[in-house]
């Protein structure tokens, strides 16, 4: 029986180091594109503010009416507003990549070294399997201490 929950493990571990793999390639990658956007996203805020500066100007120097101000006003301040928020959408989304991409790597780091393994020990079964559940006609479910996490990381990739 042993040796057939090793098997299990090994291609279960197989399975999900390539998946790991894949999923921190995604994750950097998508790293870098949220960073691009936040850079966009920073411009656009230096654009607004300069022009909601300009616009109080051209209010004194009497180019536009009070009420043209206000509105234009509102409206930058809105435009500001939502960008701000998207931002801190993206850097809360960006921090939870970057944690899962840790994750994935703590995975594969602990499935590699239970790949290289030819005998189940207990060390490879203490990192990797939460419990092993034998039925009576000798058959057997094997639950990873990684399932949830896994799920998370792929939710998130």
């Amino acid at each position: 029986m042993k040796d057939n929950v090793l098997t299990v493990l090994h291609k279960h571990a197989e399975a999900i180091l390539g998946e790991a793999v894949r999923l921190r390639r995604d994750v950097a990658h998508n790293i870098k594109s949220t960073e691009i956007r936040l850079l966009e996203i920073s411009t656009q805020l230096q654009k607004k503010g300069w022009f909601l500066k300009n616009l109080y100007v051209n209010m004194v120097d009497e180019l536009i009416t009070v009420e043209e101000f206000v509105a234009m006003k509102d409206a930058y301040n809105a435009q500001i507003l939502a960008l701000s928020q998207e931002a801190d959408e993206i850097r809360d989304d960006m921090r939870q990549r970057e944690s899962s991409s840790i994750v994935a790597r703590d995975m594969a780091g602990a499935i590699s070294q239970m790949l290289t393994e030819k005998e189940l020990t207990a060390d490879i079964v203490g990192k990797l399997v939460e419990r092993i559940l034998v039925s009576c006609d000798k058959s057997f479910d094997v639950r990873f201490c990684f399932e949830d996490e896994f799920g998370e990381v792929q939710s998130v990739g």
